[in-house]
């Protein structure tokens, strides 16, 4: 078995159990993306991992492996707050990153690395909507100031919460 057939199978093995392997297999995806971007490409179809997925484990792969930090502890963060981290981490600020991954939630962690300060917590709502139910609160949010960036609307919970105040103003 060749060195690219190896790295194929193992992305493809370690992605079944993605949450305990992530390490791993973010380690054998930039390696196997150094040595044949086909291969790589392949081995994310095939592992149904997703390109931005894989694409985010290769940039953790390449910020961490030069860190002297352990495995279990980047485990124990989760891959989505390194995900954040990969592009601000050095060999000067890692210990304060980490400890601030540690300490805070991800939408905590994604504004004090943008320089933001971190207030009080927050609640999360999640909601699942109908299509047709989506497609109002979006056009609603749009009308309160959110906007478009992307797929996605950064400011969308300050828009909600004008309509919130809007709607209470009328009924008080």
């Amino acid at each position: 078995m060749s060195k690219i057939e190896k790295l194929f199978a193992d992305a493809v093995g370690l992605a079944t159990a993605f949450d305990e392997n992530f390490i791993e297999l973010a380690k054998v995806l930039r390696e196997l993306q150094d040595e044949d971007t086909e291969e790589f490409n392949r081995a994310v179809e095939k592992s149904g991992v997703g390109s931005r997925k894989a694409y985010y484990l290769t940039g953790i792969d390449r910020a961490f492996s030069k860190i002297p930090v352990p495995k279990a502890r980047l485990k124990k963060i989760g891959w989505t707050k390194l995900m954040n981290l990969a592009p601000h981490i050095s060999k000067e600020n890692y210990a304060v990153l980490l400890k601030q991954a540690e300490t805070h939630t991800a939408k905590e962690l994604e504004a004090i690395l943008r320089g933001e300060e971190v207030a009080e917590k927050k609640k999360a709502i999640l909601m699942y909507l109908s299509p047709a139910d989506a497609e109002l609160f979006e056009e609603v949010l749009m009308g309160f100031g959110a906007r478009r960036s992307g797929r996605g609307m950064p400011n969308r919970e300050e828009a909600l919460m004008n309509a919130v105040r809007w709607i209470a103003e009328q009924k008080g």
